[in-house]
């Protein structure tokens, strides 16, 4: 079967680097990388809804080109820990803009879903969006 592009995005955080949140989060990396995957897909659902919508895919081309090339580079450089980070903040503003009002829902969805408490969920959904921002 081809990659999808799920597989794909998912890829372009290592393992290593999931470790690296997982231990930072004191999460397990499994939860981690089953958060980061049920993130990612709510917020490519969150995208797929607002295409349609020219002023909002304008907003997501902006935040996209302030997000970091390189997330491990920025993981490393202590923006996991700040929430008012550039990286934080970035992917919280992405989720913001694409989920709206159901941004709870998905958030409280994926905790669950994954078994990361709330305050690593929160964290790890900004990370899935800033890792979309950075792919596109």
């Amino acid at each position: 079967m081809p990659d999808t592009l799920l597989s794909s995005l998912s890829s372009t955080l290592k393992l290593t680097t999931r470790e690296e949140i997982a231990r930072f989060l004191g999460e397990s990396e499994p939860a981690v990388s089953r958060g980061l995957e049920f993130a990612t897909s709510a917020v490519f659902d969150g995208l797929h809804r607002q295409t349609g919508q020219p002023d909002m895919m304008r907003q997501v081309i902006d935040l996209a080109s302030k997000a970091p090339a390189d997330m491990a580079a920025a993981l490393s450089a202590g923006q996991l820990g700040n929430p008012n980070s550039p990286l934080i903040l970035g992917g919280k503003k992405l989720l913001s803009a694409v989920l709206g009002q159901g941004q709870e829902a998905a958030l409280s969805t994926m905790g669950r879903e994954s078994g990361l408490r709330p305050t690593s969920a929160a964290t790890v959904f900004a990370l899935a969006a800033q890792s979309v921002l950075s792919f596109i």
